[in-house]
């Protein structure tokens, strides 16, 4: 039983997909987790019931006309902390929602760069194979087209140049044989 192998590109542009998601896969890991144990010190620090203790030791020991004032402060400080921690779960949502739109573009842009970079070289490969196969086949006129932007311009050129040094000296040799054939007494008047 014969197995499926991909073909060269196949391989290589699952190599490069596997690589890019996995290096964005890894600094995406890499700001949540910093982002998660920022979060887990904060709240290591406790404040709300720091503040709660607070209250609770200070605040029935304070005059009766500083106690309502201490409370409302007690409370504000409370609400602060709570609004600080709703901030904090609203900057990680959208860390993750950014990290997810960075993962998506990076993954493209690098797929797109990867594709236009690979078809630069393997488009002008498969020319050069094509008009290979062309000339094994008997087609002396074969060139291929040339791109000044292409990394394997010279090697078209190259091939273009000696396509054109056979076809000229494929036909030197003909004539040659043909005026060979032609002395050698099958020209005119030479016949029985």
């Amino acid at each position: 039983m014969k197995r499926f192998i991909p073909s060269f590109r196949v391989q290589i542009v699952l190599l490069v997909l596997f690589l890019v998601i996995n290096a964005v896969l890894f600094f995406r890991n890499y700001f949540l987790e910093n982002l998660t144990s920022f979060n887990a010190g904060v709240e290591a620090l406790e404040i709300e019931t720091q503040i709660a203790d607070l209250h609770a030791r200070y605040g029935q020991h304070l005059p009766a006309e500083v106690q309502d004032a201490f409370r409302e402060d007690v409370e504000a400080l409370l609400e602060t902390e709570h609004q600080v921690g709703l901030a904090r779960d609203l900057f990680r949502r959208e860390i993750e929602l950014y990290s997810y739109f960075i993962f998506i573009f990076l993954t493209l842009s690098a797929l797109i760069l990867f594709f236009l970079s690979f078809n630069l070289i393997s488009r002008p490969l498969k020319r050069l194979q094509d008009a290979a196969v062309s000339l094994a086949a008997g087609d002396w006129s074969i060139q291929v087209q040339e791109n000044r932007f292409s990394p394997l311009n010279d090697l078209i050129v190259s091939f273009n140049h000696m396509v054109s040094e056979l076809e000229s000296s494929r036909n030197k040799l003909v004539r040659a044989e043909k005026e060979l054939a032609w002395r050698e007494g099958d020209g005119p008047g030479y016949g029985p």
